[in-house]
């Protein structure tokens, strides 16, 4: 018998949508740019019927002069994004389960396939694996079990405390893409044995540290383990797990970072980058640099900025790209604007740790 693996993305800067749907699926079917590129078509299309129903009126004033409905810079998407993007790559939609057709429809609710589930700007998705019901949401440590029986209260608590749920069905007769069990695609970290997730007490998979043994396994030993020397620095970095390594590299880099900040470029000057910096207390900052600048100081810009609005004065932070979420490089010293597609302009939003 094949063994049974649960895809689970975990969370990464403000792309839950993303992830939910990967987890919805089970498989790195979609990226941050795949998501980006429809809520651009979607934002097309409605400025176009709202220019046809005249650009004059207070209503198409109020939205041209509006951001993107269906994708902001910080990585957050849509309902439609969301729903365009299973219609047109799985033939799969969303149906709202507190509807009135949809209330009648659904005799159990164990009999369908996956449910999303959101609120405010958080998505997450629940799945029936091999006959079984998982908790995928991105916040947690791992995936969690949830019984048949304990579904439907499942799915009404979380209704209770704001949620809207989602039931996904098959517009044809495809159904859900088929489950991978003996081949692993995209990041080893994102799939899980059932048979581990299930020897799991109840409610370990919110530990903030994970508890799977195969994480935990560190570098491993070789044949001649007897006679290799491990430094300390290599014997740390085998505890500590692959975010906790890349916070340790970044706070390393950042205190590496030249005092100054790049001087900023005239707009007229010919090897002009425009940056919008987007802090985390929403507050949007255009700053002009040069192509050819390093992104270090980019980093050093925001950190300025950090401490003189007395968000951190030593900030442990990411700079990503929006809206495909890619971090840019500080460790790399050969990393410039241009090298890393930020030229002529580029939107980047400021992800403390």
């Amino acid at each position: 018998m094949d063994e049974i693996w649960i895809y689970h993305e975990k969370q990464f800067s403000l792309l839950c949508g993303q992830h939910c749907l990967n987890n919805l699926l089970q498989g790195p079917y979609f990226t941050a740019p795949d998501l980006a590129t429809i809520g651009q078509e979607l934002d097309a299309e409605e400025r176009r019927m709202m220019l046809e129903a005249g650009s004059e009126t207070a209503d198409a004033i109020r939205f041209l002069a509006e951001d993107s409905g269906n994708v902001d810079n910080s990585g957050n998407f849509s309902f439609a994004v969301l729903n365009t993007a299973l219609e047109r790559g799985y033939l799969l939609t969303l149906l709202n389960t507190q509807s009135m057709n949809m209330r009648t429809s659904i005799q159990d609710l164990t009999l369908e396939e996956g449910y999303i589930c959101n609120r405010d700007s958080h998505w997450f998705a629940v799945r029936k694996i091999n006959g079984k019901w998982w908790n995928l949401n991105s916040t947690m440590e791992r995936p969690e079990h949830v019984s048949d029986f304990y579904l439907d209260a499942f799915l009404g608590q979380l209704r209770e405390e704001g949620y809207q749920v989602f039931v996904c069905r098959p517009m044809g007769q495809n159904g859900f893409p088929p489950l991978i069990s003996n081949s692993i695609e995209g990041e080893k970290a994102c799939w899980h044995r059932e048979v581990y997730l299930l020897s799991l007490p109840k409610g370990s998979s919110r530990d903030d540290v994970a508890q799977d043994k195969w994480a935990a396994a560190g570098r491993g030993h070789t044949l001649c383990a007897a006679s290799a020397k491990i430094s300390p620095k290599e014997q740390q970095d085998t505890l500590l797990s692959e975010d906790e390594q890349l916070a340790t590299a970044i706070a390393l880099s950042l205190s590496e970072i030249p005092v100054g900040v790049p001087e900023e470029p005239p707009p007229n000057d010919p090897e002009l980058v425009r940056v919008q910096v987007r802090f985390p207390n929403g507050t949007k900052v255009m700053r002009r640099f040069r192509k050819y600048d390093s992104i270090k100081g980019l980093y050093a810009y925001a950190q300025e900025e950090l401490s003189k609005a007395l968000i951190s004065q030593h900030a442990d932070f990411h700079l990503v790209v929006a809206p495909e979420g890619r971090v840019l490089p500080l460790t790399d010293n050969d990393a410039t604007f241009e090298s890393q597609g930020l030229s002529p302009s580029a939107n980047v939003f400021v992800n403390l740790r």
